[in-house]
Formats: structure tokens, sequence, C-alpha cells
């Protein structure tokens, strides 16, 4: 038996594991910039054997690995420092004045004035808590997904007709084809063989009803006439088995939408049925000023209330699926904040748990490409080009989206001509050039499975953004989701992501994005940019927030781009470098 208490050592291993799980971690190159980090660490403690230093998670990585040889660990330790050095991991308080804290500054300032560079590196310092988030259950997940089958129409029959008059029943899919026309002196049809009255395919996907339309044959007068319209989709939805039966009774409508009295009964068979895309179309919130809330501080790596504002815009967002549009699959919460350098997308499900997270994440998070052997194979981030990240995490890190705007070219004002004045000849007139808008670009890293980079497809003039898990029309809303994808929340996270990254990496934004007052408590705080714009330089930035042209983009009929926080205030800034935050080294 032994007094370490193993229960709460594995709980803080958990949260140092989360530190350094992502992919640039096992990179030869970095770990050898963190072998040499480790080395200057080692020195630094021994030129300061009182101090309480605190390492960065690159060399902290390092340091565990030295110990996992515990005999040669000891040794090393005490040629070095003349006694073991011990790794004290429970220390990982990060409130403002707790231990952490403070030696995270003085190991900051030490650094710096013995090997005259900077102690935080970019891709090593504290990213937030682990995720945790609810998982849907997979049946409930399904019922938001399209269905295909085959559908076999097996009778129909009409009661309390008016007349004795011979009718026609017209069966069609409703926006799509003709399946059946009915007639004859009879009042109910049934089919005879196995393809039934009628057999044909169906997809949720492009229709979800049937319509009947009923009309007895006369010469010279008008009779009867009837309409339905059914609803099957729900009823593929809930067909649990191959050859499963479902009927319906409804009543027909006059041609002047009363009811008429008349009641038609069919009955379908479902069979080859299979499930298809997840499509969801969302309602917009609207944004107001608001706390950030709780839950975000933790899982992001947030200044406190106590050290900056906690003011932040605030959204929700409601995702139904397509299949049933009036029952609810998500809610989305979309939160910009300039004080806190955040902009966050949460996910919950419609019990209220939180499903699916999504943040802003930058250099310390992610490193160069300059501080890895193959940019193309790990995840990094040049800010200065422009570069932004989102992080999307459901149970597990799930994806890294990124996102640049490339191709935006300004406009060059022309000069007009001067007409021949007193025999002098006329000057000639430059004409101007057109702005030219460019594009968002986005990749996403996929951080599950086989970790690489995907590269967004731009379709639909480039208004919808396509990858293999997911795809998002930023102008009406519509999320595509392939039936293969799990991480449905995760996805629908991701697609808020890309419209964020829009949003944020979009030049007209950065140029109208009110600027904010930033406290002075972060020796190398993200800084917020200090744009000016020539053009605009007259116009107050009310007005340029009404304007919602640009090029030939039309913004207001942009449903994503206005659920994203377009024409709000949002975290517009450059990195000067990692570390942005005292406490954020290794704990």
């Amino acid at each position: 038996q032994i007094s370490y208490n193993l229960q709460l050592a594995v709980a803080r291993q958990r949260v140092f594991f989360y530190q350094v799980s992502l992919p640039h971690y096992a990179d030869n190159k970095f770990l050898e910039t963190a072998k040499e980090r480790y080395k200057k660490y080692l020195f630094l403690k021994q030129c300061n054997p009182k101090l309480f230093l605190v390492p960065c998670y690159d060399f902290d990585l390092i340091w565990h690995a030295h110990q996992n040889y515990p005999a040669i660990y000891k040794s090393d330790t005490d040629n070095i420092l003349g006694k073991m050095l011990n790794h004290d991991d429970s220390v990982n308080d990060r409130s403002p004045g707790s231990k952490l804290l403070l030696s995270d500054r003085q190991t900051r300032q030490l650094w710096k004035k013995t090997f005259n560079e900077d102690f935080a590196l970019n891709g090593a310092m504290f990213r937030g808590e682990p995720p945790s988030a609810f998982i849907v259950p997979d049946k409930t997940m399904n019922t938001y997904a399209t269905r295909q089958c085959t559908i076999v129409l097996q009778e129909v029959s009409i009661l309390n007709l008016p007349s004795d008059d011979n009718f026609t029943v017209k069966v069609d899919i409703a926006g799509g084809p003709r399946i059946c026309k009915l007639g004859g002196s009879g009042k109910s049809w049934k089919g005879r063989s196995s393809d039934g009255l009628a057999k044909f395919r169906f997809d949720t996907a492009a229709h979800a009803t049937l319509k009947f339309d009923v009309a007895a044959k006369k010469m010279f007068v008008k009779g009867f006439q009837g309409a339905a319209a059914v609803l099957i989709a729900n009823d593929l939805v809930n067909a649990a088995e191959e050859g499963h039966h479902v009927s319906h009774s409804v009543e027909l409508m006059n041609e002047d939408g009363n009811p008429s009295g008349v009641t038609l009964n069919f009955t379908i068979k479902v069979t080859s049925l299979r499930k298809g895309h997840y499509i969801f179309n969302i309602r917009t919130g609207q944004y107001e000023s608001s706390n950030v809330p709780d839950i975000l501080h933790g899982h992001i790596p947030l200044a406190r209330p106590t050290e900056v504002s906690n003011k932040c815009e605030t959204a929700i967002h409601k995702v139904y699926p397509r299949i049933s549009e009036q029952r609810l699959a998500f809610t989305v919460r979309v939160i910009h904040s300039q004080e806190l350098m955040m902009s966050a997308i949460q996910v919950y499900a419609p019990e209220g748990e939180m499903a699916a997270t999504a943040h802003l994440i930058g250099p310390d998070t992610l490193p160069t490409r300059h501080q890895v052997t193959d940019e193309g194979a790990y995840c990094t981030l040049d800010h200065s080009s422009g570069e932004r990240a989102i992080l999307i995490k459901g149970k597990t890190d799930w994806g890294i989206c990124m996102g640049k705007w490339e191709g935006f070219r300004p406009g060059v004002p022309g000069t007009p001509g001067i007409p021949s004045i007193d025999g002098r000849p006329p000057v000639k007139g430059v004409k101007g050039i057109p702005m030219t808008p460019g594009h968002l670009k986005v990749g996403f890293y996929n951080l599950q499975g086989k970790k690489g980079w995907l590269l967004a497809m731009r379709r639909d003039k480039g208004m919808t953004f396509q990858l293999d898990c997911m795809s998002v029309n930023i102008t009406n809303g519509r999320i595509i989701i392939p039936a293969h994808v799990e991480q449905v929340p995760e996805a629908i996270a991701l697609a808020f992501a890309i419209s964020v990254l829009w949003v944020l990496c979009n030049p007209k934004s950065i140029r109208q994005t009110p600027q904010v007052q930033h406290h002075h408590h972060f020796s190398n705080q993200w800084q917020p940019i200090k744009v000016h714009s020539q053009s605009n330089s007259h116009r107050s930035a009310d007005q340029d927030q009404r304007s919602t042209k640009w090029g030939n983009m039309e913004f207001e009929t942009m449903l994503m781009i206005l659920a994203a926080g377009y024409g709000r205030p949002i975290p517009i800034y450059h990195y000067p470098g990692a570390g942005a935050q005292c406490g954020s080294c290794g704990g």
C-alpha cells in the first residue's frame, strides 16, 4: 500500500496528456527543440535552486520521458542539481495570485534574462481543459437523417363520396412526378401483384409528401373535387424493418380549402429502406450583448473576468432536420468577445446538454511552419499572413478548421478627363479599377482516425463549402452531412466555424469593426489591429456596418454570415507570439 493518491494523479495526467496530444508533439524537429529547452530549464534550476520554476508543455513532455528511466533520471538530476528533481504536478491552480501564475511570471523573466529569448513557444502553451460533451444517442441522431426507399402503394379507398359518379384519383409526389392515376366506378382500388397499384422510389432529401387529387367525371357540369397532401417522410423515419406497412386516413379539402367530409384511406409498404444524408436548415436568432458563459472558462484558456471585461456578443440559432422541420435538432450559440479576443461556438442537443464546441486558437496552441519537419503533415499557423484557426471538439478534439482570405484587391478610383479649354488639348481620363472581393480558402485538419489536411471545395459560385464530412451553403444556411459521418454535432460546429472564419477573415469585416481599448495586464496579449481605410475615413463605424453590399456580395442575404456575427463587434487581432496569458505554462 502507498500513500500517493493515484486517482488524483491520473486525473492530473489526463489534463497533461490533452496538452501534448496534438500531432506536432510527435514531430522530430519540434521535439529536438524541446530537448534543448529542457536542458536550459535544468540549467536555470541549477542557478536558482530555491525557486519554483514552471515548464512549457514542449519540454515538460521531455521531462516526463526522462522520468520513464528512474535510475538514469535520479543520477542525472543528482549530478546537475545535487539532488533528485521533484516533478510536482499538483500545482495547477491558474487563478490570479496563485503559485503557478506567480511562478510563471518569474520563470519568464529569468528565462529572458539568462538566455535572451522568450520562454513562451508557439504550440507549447496551455490550451484549456480536456473536452467533455454529451453524446447524442444514435437512435435520436438517426431520426434526423433523410431516408431513401422503395414504396409500394397497395390500396386506396374513398368514403362518403357525395354521388355514385365515376371518379379519378391522381397520385403524385408533391413537387415531383406522377405515381399513378386510378379511375372507374369503384370507390376502392387494391393492387393484385407485389408491385401493388404503383411502385416508386422516394427520397426524403428531395420530397416529403404524397398528393392526392380526387375528381368526379361529369359531362357538362362540374362535379366533386377534393385534394389532400399527406406527409409520409416521418413514416420512413419510424419504419423499423423491411416490409413495414403504413396506413393513413385523411379528409379531402374542397377547392376553397374547407373540409369536404370525404375521407381518403391508403396503405403503403416500405422496402429497400436505407439511411441518407443529414440535411439541416437554420433559423437565425438576434445578437445581444451579455456576459461570457461560465462554461467557456476552463474549456477555453480565457482571461478571467477579474482581469478583463467579461462582455460579449452572443446569438442563439435553431437547427432543424429537413425530414421534420418542426422538430428541433440542435441549438447553436455563437459568441464573440473583443476584450477576451475569442470567438466560440456551442452546439446543444435538444435535452440541453452540450454536444460539441468550437473556438478560436492561436500560436499558444499551434506551431509555425518553421518549427516542424514537414509542414504538410501537421497543423501549423501563420497568423501574420491572415490565417485563422478554430478547434472543434466533442468528447475529444475532432478537427481544426483553418481559414484565410485570398484574392482581395482594393479598387483604384479613376481620373476624370479634362475637355479642351482655350485651345489647350483635352486630357484623357483614366479608367478606374474595380475592387476584387476575393474569397475564403478553407482547410480542415482531421484529428480523428487518419490525421491530415482536407481542402474545402467551393461550389455554387463560392457560396457552398464542401468537405468529405459536411457541406454548408452560407447563403441559405443549408447544412448537408453524409450518412457515414458519426460525429454530427461536430459537423454542425464545423459548418458554423467556416461561417465565423468567413466573418473574421473578410477584409470588409476587419475594416469596419470598432476597436476596443484593451488592458495592459498581459505583456504578450493578442493585440487589436489598427486598421484605417482611406476610402471610408469620413464614415462612421455605424454607417459602415449598415453597408451590406461588397463587390458582388449581398451580406444581408447570406444567412450563415449573419448568423456568424457579421456587422457585430468581433475579435480582430494579430498575434505577436505565443504565451498570451500568464499561467499558460505547464502545471
